[in-house]
């Protein structure tokens, strides 16, 4: 009797998981079409050719395998966001507000960017309520903005959340 409560227990737990499809305005002029991306060497990285910024198409902790983001992306704190932008070398960093709002895709939400230049994986339910992206930008002294990429909204995060990471290089 306890494993058939055990296997019903864990069935409505990892069934609560909804899968969200990408939402778009019908006829709505893209902010972020294809044709401004570059997909650049094995296609880990992508060029936005209106801004030169090189930007990484998986989120910190995926793994690019040449044809798509797998694995959970990572979460950090806003201190040990830019510690791991810096272990990537090549000169990456975390993207200030300004480019971090350049990658979104204002006619989509759920997720909010171009998801054939920035693959990602599933969009559950758990990932659309955790996902931001840490900027450089501060907002005082304990607060940072970031990202949210379900509506791609700016928002002031304190340092000590938790988001994720998504490393750009280059500039304006």
């Amino acid at each position: 009797m306890k494993k058939i409560a055990l296997i019903i227990c864990c069935y409505f737990v990892s069934s609560s998981h909804t899968i969200y499809a990408q939402t778009c305005k019908t006829g709505a002029i893209k902010s972020t079409p294809d044709t401004n991306f570059e997909i650049i060497g094995d296609g880990s990285e992508v060029k936005d050719k209106i801004t030169g910024l090189i930007w990484q198409r998986c989120f910190a902790g995926q793994i690019w395998n040449g044809s798509e983001c797998i694995g959970e992306a990572n979460q950090f704190q806003w201190l040990d966001a830019l510690k791991e932008t810096r272990k990537l070398r090549k000169g990456y960093r975390l993207p200030n507000a300004k480019e971090a709002m350049s990658i979104i895709e204002h006619s989509c939400i759920y997720p909010a960017f171009n998801t054939k230049i920035f693959m990602d994986g599933k969009w559950t339910q758990d990932i659309q309520l955790t996902r931001s992206i840490w900027t450089s930008t501060p907002n005082g002294e304990k607060h940072i903005y970031t990202v949210w990429s379900g509506w791609g909204k700016l928002t002031s995060t304190q340092k000590t959340t938790l988001n994720g990471v998504r490393a750009v290089r280059g500039g304006w």
